[in-house]
């Protein structure tokens, strides 16, 4: 036994680091400001987005101020070399542009603007889970680098913490918002035809209520993220879960625990003795709380919309088409001959269309398409936990890993991460599509000018598809299990803590030094050899709690 302790004990000095730093030696501004460069972007993002916000409700007062005759307004040019006289009333609040032969232009723009929204909350939102992390560490309840940004609240003074459960709804909500502005921001219009003008005419209507909506609800997103910040001190600006590991560690809210050198982040807290490493992985479902609650809430929403499409269709053929077969159209894009349930709405020449009339469509879009906002928010974990991972897993590569990466290169260099971003702006605007407005305009008539609200069935069918595509690949992800022996910890800040001993620019992970009982895995400034499988790994034990803590069979 005593010739036993006295090889442990030379081994135990093998563990020694002699070429990287330790988190204690770090330079306390650097470890504030790592990674300088993602704060400059994420700030430089915040604000676009005001200048963003302040566009639109520049463009909201201009267009709520534009008065027209009809002819002027909502008419195309065609219309002035019929034999018709259209109504003289002047009409206010909104303005037609973008004649066209089809509403195809319209719906480009109404997915261009969904991408500039997604752009505009994306760059807000990374402030906000800046700031919240940074108050969660300072409270020591940091335990993932990936958070619920929304659903994640930290304590004091509900009414005045910007980081608290009232503001982190009221965020919620504000990002609800700016997509159902989003989606009636552009309405297209359809001019009737007459027997002068056989052409069909299209064009695209702004309304003031929506654009400006769309402006002040993006403003006060930005002032709740940049009121978070001010509230709190920044714990790093930097995404990585390897830097925020390391400034945690040096400000003493983690500690590292020594023995652990192979155990991921679901292997069981009561025992602390070597094991060896395993050729697979856990997979993010199993790691995280989140990730199962997450997955659970998109398949609800696939369910939820094939519910609505099932709703569409009975009203369409029991109350609409009255039990006469139409032909229905399956473009992707509406016309004609798409079956649609709608109700109309007649524009006021002197008040436009009405406060009231407005809020109400607001509510029923938030309340349907609120859902959908929040669970591609929360997608967001998913996504964020495998960049997590795949910056960790970097560390076995011939590279090695980086703690201090580029936010803008993560995000691209991250497939789930580029096919968020993709799918957010895409289902929105998917949703438009099923669920939005169609104006339509003449110059004599009971009425000249209507907006009717609609539910498209096909559209809604494409809609669920492709909630059920992107649930299906959420699913895939969160379930898939990373192969090889390093240990899996999927942004566990605790875990990194454990599993990382030497802390530099670029650090490999792998096997360090031999026992006749026990291995050391662990970092380095250098490549290592991968670790041996079969082997026992405990990292820096002390020799008496290897003994308490029996290797088992």
């Amino acid at each position: 036994m005593a010739q036993l302790s006295e090889e442990s004990a030379v081994d135990e000095k093998s563990f020694e680091s002699t070429t990287s730093s330790s988190y204690l030696d770090m330079d306390p501004f650097d470890v504030y400001q790592r990674d300088a460069s993602s704060g400059l972007v994420a700030l430089g993002g915040v604000c676009a987005s005001v200048v963003f916000s302040i566009i639109c409700i520049s463009c909201g007062i201009y267009v709520a101020l534009h008065s027209g005759t009809i002819d002027d307004v909502a008419l195309p040019p065609s219309w002035r070399n019929t034999s018709f006289h259209p109504d003289p009333t002047v009409y206010t609040g909104f303005i037609a542009t973008l004649h066209t032969t089809s509403s195809v232009k319209t719906e480009i723009l109404s997915l261009s603007v969904n991408l500039a929204v997604m752009a505009c909350t994306e760059s807000i939102g990374f402030v906000h889970s800046i700031a919240l992390k940074s108050a969660l560490a300072a409270e020591s309840r940091l335990d993932s680098n990936t958070n619920l940004r929304l659903l994640t609240a930290t304590r004091g003074n509900l009414l005045i913490n910007p980081n608290g459960a009232l503001f982190n709804a009221i965020m919620a909500i504000l990002l609800i918002v700016s997509y159902v502005s989003s989606t009636l921001v552009f309405i297209p219009f359809q001019s009737r035809v007459v027997e002068d003008s056989l052409q069909e005419w299209w064009f695209t209507c702004i309304f003031a209520p929506p654009v400006m909506i769309l402006g002040i609800v993006i403003m006060l997103q930005a002032i709740i993220a940049m009121a978070g910040l001010y509230h709190t001190r920044v714990l790093t600006w930097s995404s990585s879960p390897l830097d925020t590991a390391a400034a945690l560690l040096h400000h003493g809210k983690l500690t590292h625990i020594s023995g652990r050198c192979m155990h991921n982040v679901v292997d069981s807290t009561l025992y602390l003795g070597p094991q060896p490493p395993s050729a697979l992985q856990p997979s993010a479902w199993e790691a995280h709380p989140s990730i199962k609650k997450i997955v659970i809430v998109l398949w609800c929403l696939v369910l939820e919309s094939a519910v609505w499409c099932g709703i569409v269709r009975i009203i369409w053929v029991k109350w609409v088409s009255e039990g006469v077969i139409a032909f229905n159209s399956w473009s992707i894009f509406p016309n004609d001959n798409t079956n649609t349930v709608s109700w109309s709405n007649v524009v006021n020449p002197n008040q436009g269309y009405s406060a009231a009339s407005w809020l109400l469509m607001f509510v029923i879009f938030v309340v349907i398409q609120g859902s959908m906002t929040l669970g591609l928010h929360c997608s967001e974990v998913i996504a964020n936990v495998v960049r997590d991972e795949v910056i960790w897993r970097r560390a076995t590569s011939e590279m090695g890993t980086k703690p201090t990466t580029n936010p803008i290169l993560t995000v691209f260099m991250n497939w789930p991460s580029v096919g968020l971003l993709v799918a957010k702006p895409v289902l929105h605007w998917m949703f438009g599509l099923s669920l939005g407005a169609q104006g339509f305009s003449q110059p004599v008539g009971l009425w000249f000018i209507q907006i009717d609200f609609h539910m498209r069935n096909v559209q809604i069918v494409y809609l669920t598809l492709s909630l059920f595509v992107f649930a299906l690949i959420s699913t895939f992800i969160a379930i898939r299990r990373p192969r090889g022996p390093q240990p899996a910890a999927y942004g566990h800040l605790q875990t990194l803590a454990n599993l990382v001993d030497e802390w530099s620019s670029t650090m490999w992970w792998g096997h360090k030094s031999d026992s006749k009982v026990i291995c050391h895995a662990g970092t380095s400034n250098l490549p290592l050899p991968p670790v041996r499988m079969g082997s026992w790994y405990a990292g820096r034990v002390r020799l008496e709690n290897s003994f308490e803590q029996p290797i088992p069979s």
